[in-house]
């Protein structure tokens, strides 16, 4: 829709996915924007999703015919595969630029970019930004800088600094060192400085702010098993949080900087029916048949028995470097609510403890993960939480690995 003359545009756009891979991005005219388009979107055929184009849709121009700007076709050099995604985006306040994702089924994709984007009819020529072997996973711009999470010789994850006018990914400044015991999952940037989460065990989320060379935690208005950090960007001073826990819904909070609290602002207000005060969230880490240390996740009703007669619902997924991270999640509610016991098992080949975490339950080590709920299993078993003939365990997509 055009927001000035309320006017809805009769172009329909198909072969896309609008809620993946990376949406759509608006070029700084506003007159056009770009997003992926699939050739071919028969889930039948072997070309199904294959040989995806980077394209520009252009509001005023009547044409059918799309400008590319990253596709296998068009760039041979960047070694595109016909299974990648060429993503392609803009950032506000950085008009001229472009940045080129080959994104795939993996943790760390290669960049590249371009620094004098001046209209979609011409051919960008695109400059490698970083490489999967700098272990970068995302971005951001601040004062001429990159800002950006890399994994590189830190498996808990760093934030590092580069200059704009000159990167160099693989020989960056370290502004936030890692941490042994925590992963920062999330950061932001705003007119304040920079602001991440570190995240424990994938259950116990703090924020933190780096600024002037100094790192702060700030004090949260309550616990939090997983916090989202949101900014408007290097212009504004704003910041938000969302936090959620295994029994809380997500409840928003907006920073403010003077008075260094946080004000809720949320939309989603709890009812009294949804209260959950009746449920008891166990975390602790059971040792597993090589000495590492699984994170173990467990609900159950305050007034249940310890008696080994209660049914038991365990979940993992160990997969990719996903954490599975508090939510509460109708199934486990119900499953509890009705007397049963509901753990999650941070098995290896996850991210709850950072890359290494992923690559102890990846390929040659894979079998780490479904041992892993084994071993986390036996724990419950052996604790009386339940017993061998009342245990069930779910999962999806690749968790089914494990679950075997």
């Amino acid at each position: 829709m055009d927001v000035t003359s309320k006017t809805i545009h009769k172009e329909v756009i198909t072969n896309s996915w609008p809620s993946a891979l990376s949406g759509i991005s608006w070029l700084p005219s506003n007159d056009s924007f770009i997003y992926t388009h699939i050739p071919n979107i028969d889930s039948n055929s072997p070309k199904y999703i294959k040989n995806t184009v980077s394209v520009v849709f252009e509001l005023t121009k009547t044409s059918k015919n799309k400008p590319v700007l990253l596709s296998k076709k068009n760039n041979p050099l960047l070694n595109i595969n016909s299974s990648d995604f060429p993503i392609v985006y803009s950032i506000e306040n950085y008009n001229n630029y472009l940045f080129g994702r080959i994104g795939g089924a993996r943790s760390f994709d290669d960049y590249f970019y371009t620094s004098n984007f001046t209209s979609a009819s011409e051919r960008v020529h695109w400059k490698p930004l970083y490489s999967k072997k700098d272990m970068v996973s995302d971005f951001k711009i601040l004062d001429n800088h990159f800002i950006f999470l890399s994994a590189k010789n830190a498996s808990n994850f760093k934030l590092c600094r580069t200059p704009l006018s000159n990167p160099n990914f693989s020989s960056p400044e370290v502004i936030v060192k890692e941490e042994n015991n925590a992963v920062i999952t999330d950061f932001v940037v705003n007119s304040q400085g920079v602001y991440f989460v570190r995240t424990k065990n994938g259950v116990d989320a703090k924020v933190f702010e780096y600024n002037n060379e100094k790192i702060t935690e700030l004090k949260l208005p309550e616990a939090a098993g997983e916090i989202y950090v949101y900014s408007k960007g290097e212009k504004f001073n704003d910041l938000w949080i969302k936090t959620w826990g295994w029994i809380k819904k997500g409840q928003r909070y907006k920073y403010k900087a003077e008075t260094k609290e946080f004000i809720s602002e949320s939309l989603n207000l709890i009812k009294e029916n949804e209260q959950h005060d009746n449920i008891v969230v166990e975390e602790i880490e059971i040792k597993s048949r090589d000495g590492e240390m699984v994170p173990l996740s467990i609900m159950y009703k305050k007034n249940i028995k310890r008696d080994g007669n209660n049914s038991l619902l365990i979940q993992g997924y160990g997969a990719f470097g996903y954490s599975i991270t508090p939510y509460p999640e109708r199934i486990m509610l119900n499953w509890v609510q009705n007397g049963g016991v509901f753990a999650v098992a941070h098995v290896r080949g996850g991210g709850e403890k950072g890359e290494f975490w992923h690559k102890s339950g990846f390929k040659n080590n894979k079998f780490n993960t479904w041992r892993d709920l084994i071993d986390c299993t036996q724990f419950l078993i052996s604790n009386n939480y339940t017993n061998s003939k009342k245990v069930a365990v779910i999962s999806s997509s690749a968790g089914g690995i494990m679950i075997g």
